[in-house]
């Protein structure tokens, strides 16, 4: 008995002991100190499973053999008297091991339920150190964009503003690709870290630094929104200096098509000066041209002057608007090169292990070392002061194009002053050619007007027995007479000629091509006068033929004497007409008896008031007694008429004849050229 009482105390002291123990609530901060006390839980399993196997096996066993121990002999008979004793220890240290057993349980549930607890929050703190490598990877990012966007930037052309513009592009589509997967990814790891939550009957746990992470990204964000500041103000920095470069480009273009524009102006105008023969043409063929041309030469000069100028002022406010514009880049680029730079902070976010190690704590925000990246403030210039609008003044036709070279032209302010003066010594030298050729033409006009004083007043009596030999109306004799006086007055004009000829050959010494006052020339007017003399001899015989055919009417002279002579005879009253009875008597006597009715109708037909002139009883015998001429006589006729060609026209023969005549020959004879062909007409009547 003694010894199982003894087991069951030395099992109740450690029972109690670890009862204590059980009921002890651990403070548990990390999952190391977790896993130790489950470790000391479990080593407790150990002890209790071996009091179990032990001390409380061997407890049991004990009492079951106290109980089970009897004496019984013939004498007597003994077991133990206090068997329920027994039971009683045996069933308290039951208990105690229920008791034991259920506080291991419940230690157990909260040990594990700390380790998760705590492996969860280790996990968190991971993921929030994380989330300080992703700050930090961005800090370092943006330190490094910070450094290029606020770099200087020394543009001189297109390209290189171009090239400043691309680089730009590229770092904000880096930016941008930056700001969807590091950025993103360190917004996306925050709010899982503040998400996260651990909750059970036994304990719970939440981020205990939430506000890092909170301030860590809204840093982020702000420093995110100061790169997007820079980059905006680099961006408006290169557009200026882009809209600046292709400014600067289109004064290089504007000032090559405006110098060649004045270059090709000036030439021009000094080949359309030329040379002095040439421009002897231009002043003019006669003095009153010439003498006119004083006010267009003024005008031209003073245009040609005021053009040359005005373009020269173009090119000259080119020139002075380029001066302004390498100015600005100058300023620009001395304005950067001159810009104060604060030092680099000691502590700034590096991309080195070593710093970004020594900056690094378990749960470091990171925020100081991202403001560093930003606080290198480089104090400059104003883009926009850099670039305030400045105006050009109206430039100097002296000053030189303010680059080494202009890619687009060749021509310099200095070649174009050159020309400009090349065209002055020309257009001076025209003025000096013009004020001699005035002169010189002034001299001969004056000998021209002498010349057409003498040669005029012939020329126009030549019209006028032109004109009386060929134009002016009147009869046959009439213009015979006029033939008669120009023949007398080409004589008296012949003794002229010689003077005429003298004054000539002076004015032609002189190199005079035209003269003003008259187109006629000594010789001009000899030939004009023999032309005369040549019309006139050739006229006068013409109408002396024609005015004795008109006078014979187609028959000889000797038929007309005839008719003459019987027309006298028969004119007894000598009236210079013969009636019908004395026309009945005349040709009675020649053989030809006609009624009194026949007569009348003659008499009628021909004459007048009943009478005959003669030049009616000729036409009348000619009608009666037919044409007894020649064929030769009469195609003599005809040419006469003609005036020597081989066919007549209807007004020359109306001249003679009389229309039904002239309407019966017309409806016999061809047509040729403008008249009608007599000749066949002539072969015709005589072959029949």
């Amino acid at each position: 008995m003694l010894n199982h009482t003894n087991l069951f105390a030395n099992f109740d002291r450690w029972a109690k002991d670890k009862t204590v123990y059980l009921a002890v609530l651990e403070e548990i901060s990390n999952s190391q100190e977790a896993m130790s006390h489950l470790n000391v839980l479990d080593a407790f399993v150990t002890d209790k499973t071996a009091f179990e196997n032990g001390t409380i096996a061997e407890l049991l066993a004990l009492g079951e053999k106290i109980r089970k121990t009897e004496y019984s002999s013939e004498y007597c008979q003994w077991c133990y008297e206090k068997p329920d004793e027994i039971t009683a220890i045996e069933a308290n240290a039951t208990d105690i091991l229920g008791v034991l057993v259920s506080g291991e349980k419940e230690k157990r549930n909260v040990l594990d339920d700390d380790l998760a607890r705590e492996l969860y929050a280790e996990e968190t703190r991971l993921m929030a150190g994380r989330h300080v490598d992703k700050g930090l990877q961005c800090a370092n990012w943006a330190s490094l964009k910070v450094e290029y966007t606020e770099s200087d930037i020394f543009v001189h052309s297109i390209s290189e503003a171009q090239v400043g513009l691309s680089l730009l592009d590229s770092y904000e589509v880096e930016k941008k690709r930056f700001t969807a997967t590091a950025v993103a990814s360190l917004k996306e790891l925050g709010q899982t870290v503040l998400a996260r939550k651990y909750d059970t009957k036994y304990s719970n746990y939440v981020y205990e630094n939430p506000d890092e992470i909170k301030t860590r990204e809204a840093d982020i964000d702000d420093y995110w929104a100061k790169l997007d500041q820079l980059s905006a103000l680099r961006r408006t920095s290169l557009d200026m200096l882009l809209a600046r470069e292709e400014k600067k480009e289109k004064m290089r273009i504007d000032f090559a098509g405006h110098a060649g524009d004045l270059m090709r102006y000036m030439e021009d105008k000094i080949e359309m000066i030329g040379s002095a023969e040439e421009q002897k043409i231009i002043f003019g063929f006669n003095l009153q041209e010439i003498e006119s041309y004083d006010a267009t030469l003024h005008t031209i000069d003073e245009d040609v002057g005021l053009t040359v100028s005005a373009k020269r002022n173009v090119c000259a406010g080119v020139v002075a608007e380029m001066k302004l514009l390498v100015n600005q880049t100058d300023e620009f680029d001395k304005a950067q090169a001159a810009k104060d730079e604060d030092p680099e902070e000691a502590d700034e976010v590096s991309t080195d292990n070593t710093a970004v190690e020594f900056k690094r704590t378990r749960f470091n925000t990171l925020s100081k070392g991202i403001k560093k990246a930003f606080t290198r403030n480089k104090k400059k210039t104003s883009a926009r002061d850099l670039f305030a609008d400045q105006k050009a003044g109206d430039g100097d036709n002296d000053e030189p194009w303010p680059e080494e070279i202009n890619p687009f032209t060749s021509i310099t302010v200095h070649s174009i002053a050159e020309e400009a003066d090349e065209l002055f010594e020309a257009t001076e030298m025209r003025r000096s050619n013009y004020d001699a050729t005035l002169a010189l033409w002034r001299e001969n006009d004056a000998m021209c007007k002498t010349f057409s004083e003498l040669v005029d007043p012939i020329n126009t009596d030549v019209k006028s027995m032109v004109n009386d030999l060929i134009g002016a109306p009147g009869s046959d004799e009439e213009q015979l007479a006029r033939v008669t006086v120009t023949l007398d007055t080409l004589i008296k004009h012949c003794f002229n000629i010689p003077a005429a000829q003298k004054q000539d050959g002076a004015i032609m010494a002189r190199g005079i091509s035209v003269n003003p006052y008259t187109t006629l020339s000594a010789e001009d007017m000899k030939c004009e006068l023999e032309n005369v003399q040549v019309i006139a001899e050739q006229k006068k015989p013409y109408l002396e033929s024609l005015i004795e055919y008109k006078r014979f009417k187609g028959i000889s002279r000797e038929q007309y004497e005839e008719m003459e002579t019987l027309f006298k005879e028969y004119d007894t009253d000598s009236s210079d007409s013969i009636s019908g009875k004395e026309l009945r008597a005349c040709l009675f006597s020649l053989g030809e008896e006609r009624t009194k009715t026949e007569i009348a109708g003659y008499v009628q037909q021909h004459g007048t008031n009943d009478t005959l002139k003669f030049s009616q009883f000729r036409d009348l015998m000619v009608t009666l007694i037919g044409d007894v001429g020649t064929q030769t006589g009469l195609t003599e006729s005809f040419l006469l008429i003609s005036r020597g060609v081989d066919f007549v026209e209807e007004k020359d023969l109306l001249e003679l004849c009389k229309k039904p005549q002239v309407d019966y020959f017309k409806g016999e004879a061809e047509t040729k050229e403008t008249g009608f062909d007599f000749a066949p007409w002539i072969s015709a009547v005589f072959s029949r």
